[in-house]
Order: structure tokens, then sequence, then C-alpha cells
């Protein structure tokens, strides 16, 4: 006997054939692998965009070889918005506060400091090299103050 479930669209019941699936067969056949590419009708110049709403030119939707179903613009700014939510969840990792004298005001004004010695700020913590975007950070958090007087102690010509 084989599952069934109701769609989420129509209502209808269905026969389950994946335990993921929520939409019957009738309201989306497939689900493509690129959810989000969708290539130029021919002769298209306006696109709408479907995080802004707004109608923009078909080139603001292109990067690389591949037109997508959001702008340039929006697409810029989910992505900063993804690397602040990174950096705080990051900050609240670490304890959310200075190691050395308990700064919490600005998140911007911290950096982790590795136990090599070395500070990475919030660029340099998510770029795509060795560290990468998700990779674990064992360190402490460090305000740029404290972080002046510790290499002002440590320089012997400062």
């Amino acid at each position: 006997m084989s599952k069934m479930a109701i769609c989420e669209r129509c209502g209808r019941e269905f026969k389950l054939a994946s335990l993921t699936r929520k939409v019957c067969p009738d309201c989306k056949p497939y689900a493509p692998r690129t959810k989000s590419v969708k290539p130029p009708v021919k002769g298209e110049r306006i696109r709408m965009c479907l995080e802004c709403q707004e109608d923009k030119n078909l080139d603001e939707f292109r990067r690389g070889q591949k037109h997508y179903q959001v702008c340039r613009s929006c697409y810029q700014a989910a992505q900063r918005k993804d690397k602040l939510n990174r950096w705080l969840s990051l900050i609240d990792l670490l304890g959310g506060s200075c190691s050395v004298c308990g700064y919490d005001k600005s998140e911007k004004a911290l950096k982790v400091k590795l136990p090599n010695g070395v500070a990475l700020r919030y660029n340099a913590l998510f770029k795509n090299g060795p560290r990468g975007p998700h990779a674990p950070v064992d360190g402490n958090l460090i305000c740029l103050n404290c972080l002046a007087e510790e290499r002002d102690h440590e320089d012997p010509t400062g």
C-alpha cells in the first residue's frame, strides 16, 4: 500500500512517491535542478525582478552566461545580508564581546584573534580561501582598541 498526501496547491489527494514532495504532479510535474535560472524569451528586453517587483533591463539579470529571476542589486543585497548574518552568528559563537575588556557595543569594532596571533576582520574571514565561509574558527574576539594597545606593547620601536 502506497502512502497518500494532500497537495498544498489544489488540495487533491495523490500518491506520495518521495517523502519530500508536497505538491501533486499535476500542479508541479517536475522540479528543475536550477530553480532560479530562467532563460530569456526571444526578443525580451525587460524583465520584472521577483524580489523588488520592478521592471528592469535584461542585462541587470545576467551573471556570467545565465539570466536569473532576481536583479543584480537584489542579489548583491542578499549576499551582504547573508555575510552579515554569518558574522553575527560567529560573534555569538565566540562570546559576543571582547575577551580583554568586554566591549560589545559594535560588531564592526571586533576582530577574531586566532591562536597564532593573527587578527582577522569581517572581510578576511569570509573570502573564498583556506578558511572558507563556513570554516570553524578557534579564536577569541578582541576589540580594535585592545588590539592596538597589545600591538603597541609588543612593538619595540613604538
